[in-house]
């Protein structure tokens, strides 16, 4: 399978009696798999002010929300 979720297959074949004379074939076919990217009994193990998204496309993003303090006088 490439990087794209497809499956790519070609094929070509020539008859021993005809040898230039031949056959081919092209095919693709995309697979969708299904399941958990992050296990949701692992969303209570997050440390605090972490978090999991998922963004457009399917894309998975763990992050972490950061502390701001104002600055000392």
């Amino acid at each position: 399978m490439g990087n794209d979720g497809f499956i790519h297959n070609q094929g070509i074949s020539t008859d021993a009696n005809r040898p230039m004379e031949f056959t081919g074939n092209l095919s693709e076919q995309q697979l969708e798999e299904t399941g958990d990217l992050f296990p949701p009994q692992l969303l209570g193990e997050l440390p605090n002010l972490e978090y999991v998204a998922r963004l457009g496309g399917g894309r998975l993003l763990k992050g972490r929300i950061p502390i701001l303090c104002s600055p000392k006088s």
